[in-house]
């Protein structure tokens, strides 16, 4: 018997673009541990206030942390366009590990680079 992986498809373009991610189940695979962990780390980092309060503009095409207004979680995102808004730095995002573009709050944090 082959080993099978418990997957969620996120978003379907075409039958050969597509996005897929290993649901998190007592038998995954090691890679989908260190994303789980790399989720939890992100959001761990971000929980200091001081961390997400320094002005900046964004580049289109560059990856940020963000977080969606309707929840606390800190996603990767991929900026599409940006909006300087009285609430803050909006951004049109991708969201990178969900397949969808969603209007965001954008925050100094490049990933993968503590200041």
């Amino acid at each position: 018997m082959e080993d099978c992986i418990d997957i969620c498809v996120i978003k379907v373009k075409s039958p050969s673009d597509f996005l897929i991610r290993e649901v998190a189940s007592l038998g995954m695979s090691d890679e989908a541990k260190g994303f789980h962990r790399l989720i939890e780390e992100l959001n761990k980092y971000f929980e200091n206030d001081q961390i997400i309060k320094q002005a900046f503009t964004p580049q289109k095409g560059q990856v940020y942390a963000g977080r969606r207004p309707q929840d606390t979680n800190w996603y990767r995102v991929r900026v599409e366009t940006y909006l300087d808004r009285r609430s803050g730095l909006h951004a049109s995002c991708f969201l990178l590990d969900d397949g969808k573009i969603e209007t965001i709050i954008l925050y100094k944090a490049w990933l993968g680079t503590h200041h």
